[in-house]
């Protein structure tokens, strides 16, 4: 299997320089590289083209990946780059879905 290559366009190596040896931005670094307010980020990040990344559950952060920031600088400026290559996927396992509830109070069952 072919590793991917990674191609260095002038946003990357500028935005590797800003922050050297960071693979996954939060969104104040995120926002302080678009040139936007961090909370502009924060509410409408979801709308943009750039994927978030969050590690835990509803209430953890967000984080953008350096590369994705890049190709969207570089979208917007016009730059034609390569889409960037992302990991491949897991394969799903089948899961049963739990009991359905019956309506009512749990009763004690088998005592």
């Amino acid at each position: 299997m072919a590793t991917p290559t990674l191609v260095l366009t002038p946003t990357l190596a500028v935005l590797q320089q800003l922050f050297p040896g960071v693979l996954l931005l939060d969104s104040h670094s995120a926002a302080t590289a678009l040139s936007q307010a961090y909370k502009t980020l924060n509410n409408q990040g979801d709308n943009w083209s750039i994927p978030a990344v969050r590690f835990g559950g509803k209430g953890s952060r967000k984080y953008y990946r350096l590369v994705d920031i890049a190709a969207y600088i570089d979208s917007e400026l016009g730059i034609s780059t390569p889409a960037p290559a992302s990991p491949p996927a897991l394969p799903l396992t089948p899961t049963t879905p739990a009991p359905r509830r019956q309506r009512g109070r749990p009763r004690k069952v088998g005592v």
